[in-house]
């Protein structure tokens, strides 16, 4: 709070400043728009409307290849200003903002661009634009954070090529000592010095070969591993769409039941973007533990905010099948809405308990229980769909 008040009060005295020059001198100082964009940046639109209207014109506005691109953050600018401070949704500010994106010639203006972009046509309610160049925004996103992996593909190719150049050193020099021992007998070094020579030239067509296939299946590989990246990059990104499109509609009804059954979408989706994401940065195994832990808070702030939950978690060092963790995510996720839902004491306190133990036939017990009544006497986490709904679509799922 303090820098956002010195830095109006510097706008405020670099305008008094600024104000009394005339045109001819105002029109050669790129920087004017860059006030009025700090004046955005701290929340002062009033000041930096009252910059733009009486120290620059539209038609003094040019790009400095040197410094910034002035046009574009004037485009920026105006944008914010008529979304947010003169309150006019449709501007046509944010169309020249979008042109600014596209002719964007590096990965970070693109990145800065589609930031402000998602962010304006959201305060605007023109929420499809704002999710496509939100969409955009994350891919930049990805790519600048994932961008080192063809450097590492360079540099297994260049060591490489230094191994292969190393054993070809070595090859030349075993020949030239075996040259030396038989240098004694001419005819003999002239029979040996014919077969190694067609020998030499065998092993280098063979090596080249070699070299040719070595370079081209580490180009494959990293074509894969690139394809891989992006494909669960895509996939998470997906996951994440849907579950932001379950929350909208949840948003947009009153319907008790339709918001029932899209929390319950909602949070089947979570799971599996919850598993799936996990899986990504935990490559060796899942830690069930924290995934448990993910899974029950998701459904406690979705289902039940205001009520006290107490998770009891016990896991051994378990090695499962990958093909098990989907089914296991989806399982433990309708058990746990179902106690959120149905479950706990007088008091409002709900305790849910999980063990996970691996047995010595090499099968994988799972335990759940919880402190609710549960249907006709018997405790609680049974039916995923309700009391009273034993065959509903969670227990079907189960």
């Amino acid at each position: 709070m303090p820098d956002s008040l010195r830095t109006v009060q510097t706008l405020r005295q670099l305008a008094r400043e600024l104000r009394p020059l005339p045109d001819s001198m105002r029109r050669q100082y790129g920087f004017l728009v860059e006030m009025g964009l700090i004046a955005t940046q701290v929340g002062n639109d009033a000041l930096a409307d009252t910059l733009l209207t009486t120290l620059t014109r539209r038609a003094w506005v040019r790009d400095d290849p040197e410094t910034y691109d002035y046009l574009s953050h004037y485009y920026l600018t105006q944008a914010r200003l008529d979304v947010r401070y003169r309150r006019r949704p449709a501007s046509p500010y944010l169309d020249s903002l979008g042109w600014a994106y596209a002719r964007a010639t590096n990965a970070l203006d693109r990145g800065y661009y589609s930031d402000n972009l998602a962010r304006l046509y959201a305060d605007a309610g023109q929420y499809a634009p704002a999710y496509r160049y939100l969409r955009l925004n994350q891919l930049i996103a990805d790519t600048l954070r994932y961008g080192g992996g063809l450097a590492n593909l360079r540099q297994a190719l260049v060591t490489s090529e230094q191994r292969q150049q190393q054993a070809e050193a070595g090859a030349r020099t075993a020949r030239g000592r075996a040259l030396a021992v038989l240098s004694a007998a001419l005819a003999v070094i002239s029979l040996l010095s014919f077969y190694l020579s067609r020998q030499t030239r065998r092993a280098r067509v063979q090596s080249a070969r070699l070299a040719q296939l070595n370079e081209k299946l580490d180009d494959k590989v990293g074509q894969v591993e690139l394809l891989n990246k992006e494909i669960q990059h895509r996939v998470k990104n997906n996951l994440h769409m849907i579950f932001s499109l379950l929350h909208l509609q949840e948003r947009r009804t009153d319907n008790a039941e339709v918001i029932e059954q899209l929390q319950a979408a909602r949070l089947r989706v979570e799971s599996i973007a919850t598993l799936h994401n996990q899986l990504l940065t935990q490559p060796e195994g899942l830690d069930w533990s924290r995934y448990l832990r993910t899974i029950i808070s998701a459904v406690v702030a979705c289902l039940a905010a205001d009520k006290q939950v107490v998770t009891h978690i016990a896991t051994d060092a378990l090695h499962l099948p990958p093909n098990s963790y989907f089914a296991l995510s989806l399982i433990l996720n309708e058990w746990v809405t179902n106690s959120v839902k149905y479950a706990g004491n007088a008091a409002g306190q709900l305790e849910i308990n999980v063990r996970m133990r691996q047995q010595p036939s090499g099968a994988m017990c799972l335990e759940y229980f919880d402190n609710g009544p549960g249907v006709g006497g018997h405790s609680g986490g049974v039916a995923a769909d309700g009391p009273a709904d034993a065959g509903g679509l969670g227990s079907q799922i189960v």
